[in-house]
């Protein structure tokens, strides 16, 4: 097929760009057309045909002159606007609630990123990418050499005898997984638009990080080293190391575990099985596909790991922990497991997480006039989808 149907509105999850299908967000729940031609003229006749018209005279008539005429009435701000001393408008986190989901998307994708700073492999040195926020470093990430590469193609090759079985799913999960997600976490009924944007919020997250790690440790895909390997769908023109499907898949994961789980109940060990078994199929599904090595989803595993870590501090506070994922070290022929990562067992090529700091809850009040941070004000707004008996918001 030319370029794979979700590929363009993707570029292998830069869906998370049309995760401005999440801009679909701005005009959400309005039903409403766009704005156009056709609007713009019926909008501007409508504002001839009845502002020209006499207005009746206010009982007070504060906008009558003494010959009668009437004045323009002042103008003032319909709704109530939070501001400072001196008059002017005042920085609110609740001010969110007043943009578009999409915009809105853009200023807390800004406060994510601007707590990281990463290091890239210095030049001659084995090649490594490590993360970290303030003092902590969350992980770092060693690439695989071409020969371990070379042994993984086998692996590739032996996961193809799987495409017929699940081609449906490879397709479906092109773009952004909402419907599997929401297979075990019902986010449509009832609506929880909250919730559903702060997946498209770590999704987009993780998009950005991932793409400049693999631009750090640029590993070519499985085709490249047999051309029995003959992938599916087309090959994303970027590279193979860490995956971005699985960073994404076991962020969201870790992100829906701990806004749902403490109104989950006796199902929280249940919820936290299926989505965890969920997020190693969606990784290892790229394997069959033709398009990662398994040592791909080891790494982009661990990524996700540590910014769930990150992004669940960031907006509540937490401990974050060290990881440590060497790519060379990964069984030549070992498929991907998740298990000792999440048990923190050692693994081959995987270092056991060490606490390195905590940051502190968010959301009490900060310095300033700032109540609480813009990422505390849209994990607050999803929890309560969750935690709150209906009619009671």
């Amino acid at each position: 097929m030319a370029r794979n149907d979700a590929f363009d509105a993707f570029d292998a999850f830069d869906a998370f760009d049309a995760f401005d299908a999440f801009d679909a967000f701005d005009a959400f729940g309005s039903g409403a057309p766009r704005s156009g031609g056709r609007m713009a003229e019926a909008l501007t006749r409508s504002r001839e045909g009845h502002l020209g018209r006499a207005l009746p005279t206010p009982v007070n008539g504060t906008n009558v002159r003494s010959d009668g005429s009437r004045a323009q009435p002042a103008a003032m701000l319909l709704r109530s606007w939070p501001t400072a001393s001196g008059g002017e408008f005042a920085y609110s986190s609740e001010l969110l609630d007043r943009m578009g989901a999409g915009p809105r998307r853009k200023v807390l994708l800004m406060e994510l990123l601007k707590e990281l700073k990463w290091e890239a492999p210095s030049p001659g040195g084995r090649r490594a990418f490590t993360l970290s926020t303030g003092t902590f470093s969350l992980v770092t990430i060693k690439a695989p050499r071409s020969e371990c590469l070379a042994h993984q193609a086998l692996r590739v090759e032996s996961w193809a005898a799987l495409r017929a079985e699940r081609a449906p799913e490879i397709l479906a999960q092109l773009g952004p997984p909402f419907a599997f997600w929401s297979s075990i976490v019902p986010m449509g009924s009832p609506p929880s638009p909250y919730t559903a944007e702060l997946l498209g919020l770590v999704g987009a997250f993780a998009n950005h990080v991932v793409q400049w790690a693999k631009f750090s440790l640029p590993c070519p895909r499985p085709a490249e080293f047999s051309p029995r390997v003959q992938p599916m769908i087309e090959s994303p023109p970027f590279f193979a190391y860490p995956s971005g499907h699985a960073t994404q898949a076991y962020l969201a994961c870790e992100v829906i575990l701990r806004l749902v789980s403490l109104g989950a109940g006796g199902l929280k060990n249940e919820l936290e099985a299926q989505l965890r078994r969920q997020a190693e199929r969606i990784a290892t599904n790229r394997v069959v596909a033709g398009v990662h090595f398994p040592v791909d989803s080891l790494a982009g595993c661990a990524l996700g790991l540590a910014l769930s870590d990150y992004v669940v501090a960031r907006c509540v506070g937490g401990i974050l922990c060290h990881r440590q994922v060497d790519g060379d070290a990964f069984e030549k022929i070992s498929d991907f497991a998740d298990l000792p990562l999440l048990e923190h067992r050692a693994t081959p090529g995987y270092e056991t997480p060490v606490p390195v700091g905590a940051l502190p809850a968010r959301g009490e009040e900060l310095k300033g006039d700032a109540g609480e941070t813009p990422l505390h004000w849209l994990w607050r707004q999803a929890a309560l989808e969750w935690r709150t008996a209906p009619g009671a918001r």
